[in-house]
């Protein structure tokens, strides 16, 4: 079954931290239709404008108040992740960042969408934020669902972990069990892989064109320097499979994103192109060419993995049959 065919009738969505769109890409394919978007990055902005033709509201979502948002179907949030990584200072509810996530679960029970879903890093569970966010959907009626799914086991040359929360709204005869959240980790049984998919490798997405970038190799000196700490591809080894590309791809050498092995032995960093084209974007999604590289890489990698957020999406709407 098709997305579109999934939905019959039109079903609404608001857009929280929507970045460069990866959700409103899914959302058309299940002609969702997206009511308002908000996104307080005007470089993020500037890329959704060029590819949606709409405006996403610059509005500070620590403050915005229930009478701001639409009714909708949908909530899809994806908030900024650096309260929980395990690189960070895991501050959680404390770091000022998770003020806005903090706003939006308030008023959560005032709207009452028909459906709630969130992405965030592994490093979520079992945070404080994480009991805040059962907490209130238990509270108010919701089927809650954690689901940790990686590309790669969608056959995705890349490691890029992620958990995705799913509620739902229970029927009425429901509404008095609290079932506590149900974890799926790696949940490719409830996903429609089509028999002919088979696994991609890392070589697909690496395009020779951007061997001589200059802007993109590595200098000797920084090669050497961080030689031990650098997770280098072969494009030749057909088991190579990327790590997570981060927000400081551009800043830092660790731990931040793969690095590409040239065939003289120098290496260089990915395009954005062929991290789009690893993120599962059309090649018809384009940025701002006059945007700086750094800020490129940075909106690439606060953006999330598209294959593995249709079949979320589509799992999640799926959830409204057993629910009615």
């Amino acid at each position: 079954m098709s997305p579109k065919e999934m939905s019959p009738k039109k079903i609404s969505a608001i857009e929280f931290f929507s970045g460069i769109g990866a959700f409103s890409l899914i959302a058309k394919e299940f002609d969702i239709e997206i009511l308002k978007a908000y996104d307080q990055s005007s470089d993020a902005n500037a890329v959704y404008l060029n590819n949606f033709a709409r405006q996403p509201c610059t509005r500070n979502l620590d403050s915005i108040s229930a009478s701001e948002i639409p009714q909708s179907d949908i909530w899809w949030m994806s908030p900024p992740c650096k309260p929980f990584t395990r690189r960070g200072k895991q501050a959680d509810l404390d770091d000022s960042r998770a003020k806005a996530l903090i706003n939006l679960l308030n008023l959560l029970p005032e709207k009452q969408p028909k459906f709630f879903a969130m992405e965030n890093v592994v490093g979520f569970a079992s945070s404080r934020a994480e009991e805040l966010l059962q907490h209130t959907l238990l509270s108010n009626g919701y089927s809650i669902q954690r689901l940790q799914i990686c590309p790669s086991s969608l056959g995705i040359p890349m490691q890029r972990p992620r958990l995705f929360y799913l509620g739902s709204k229970k029927k009425s005869d429901e509404l008095q069990k609290r079932v506590p959240l149900i974890t799926i980790e790696e949940p490719t049984h409830i996903f429609e892989r089509a028999s002919s998919q088979k696994n991609q490798q890392l070589a697909e997405f690496i395009d020779a064109v951007h061997d001589d970038n200059p802007h993109l190799r590595l200098s000797d000196a920084i090669a050497s320097r961080y030689l031990d700490s650098l997770n280098i591809v072969d494009r030749n080894d057909a088991q190579a499979k990327a790590i997570c590309f981060t927000s400081g791809y551009a800043q830092s050498m660790r731990t931040s994103g793969s690095f590409v092995l040239l065939p003289d032995g120098a290496l260089r960093r990915f395009s954005p192109i062929e991290i789009l084209k690893l993120l599962g974007f059309p090649a018809s999604f384009c940025l701002l060419p006059s945007m700086p590289l750094s800020c490129q890489f940075r909106l690439i990698g606060n953006s999330i993995e598209l294959r593995v957020l249709r079949e979320v999406i589509k799992h999640l709407l799926n959830l409204d049959r057993a629910v009615d």
